[in-house]
C-alpha cells in the first residue's frame, strides 16, 4: 500500500507506490510557466499495464484558494470546465506518453504501445446536479476523439465522486 495522499480535499491510497503527481515533479514544473496543464494523480497499475490519470474537480480544500460549487445548469460554468477538462487531459496524455520535455522521467514505470491509458474525472456535483455529468462526459468525449485516437485512450469518463464512492468504482480512493 502506498501512502495517502491528500490532493484537492480528496485522499487517496494506491495499493503500490507506482503513483506520481506531475504538479510535484521537476520536469513538469519547468514546463508548467509555459500553460501546460496537468491532472492531479496519475497511477501505473503494473499487474494488468494500465495507466490511470485522474483529475478532482470541485472538491473543498483549505490549500485551494479556487475552490467553490459549480452550477453546471450554467452553461457557462459548462463551458469553462469544458475547456479546462480538455486542456488538463491532452496535456497529461501527452506528458505521459511523450518525453520531448522529459516529463516521462515523472512516472513511476513508462507506458509502453499495449498499457491502457484511462482519463478520469471525478466531481463533487452540487446534490441534485449528477445529471448534468453524462452530457458533459459526451462534449469532453466528442472534444477528445482524435487524441483518444491518436493516444490510444481506453476510457475517457467523468464520474460523480459519491456516485463512484457508494458504488466502490475506484477501490483507492479512501
Amino acid at each position: 500500500m502506498s501512502k495517502i495522499i491528500e490532493e484537492n480535499g480528496v485522499s487517496v491510497r494506491f495499493p503500490d507506490d507506482n503513483y506520481m503527481q506531475f504538479g510535484q515533479c521537476s520536469a513538469y514544473k519547468k514546463i508548467n510557466s509555459q500553460g501546460a496543464k496537468e491532472m492531479d494523480v496519475c497511477w501505473f497499475d503494473t499487474s494488468v499495464n494500465t495507466l490511470w490519470l485522474v483529475e478532482f474537480k470541485a472538491f473543498y480544500s483549505s490549500d485551494n484558494p479556487h475552490y467553490f460549487q459549480r452550477d453546471l445548469s450554467d452553461s457557462n460554468e459548462v463551458a469553462d470546465w469544458l475547456t479546462k477538462l480538455t486542456e488538463k487531459s491532452i496535456h497529461t496524455v501527452a506528458m505521459s506518453l511523450t518525453n520531448r520535455s522529459l516529463t516521462q522521467s515523472c512516472l513511476p514505470t513508462i507506458p509502453d504501445n499495449n498499457t491502457t491509458i484511462n482519463v478520469i474525472h471525478l466531481v463533487k456535483v452540487i446534490p441534485g446536479q449528477d445529471t448534468y455529468l453524462d452530457p458533459l462526459q459526451d462534449k469532453l468525449r466528442l472534444r477528445l476523439k482524435p487524441y483518444k485516437a491518436i493516444f490510444n485512450i481506453s476510457a475517457i469518463s467523468i464520474i460523480s465522486y459519491d456516485f463512484a464512492v457508494k458504488n466502490q468504482l475506484l477501490s483507492w480512493i479512501v
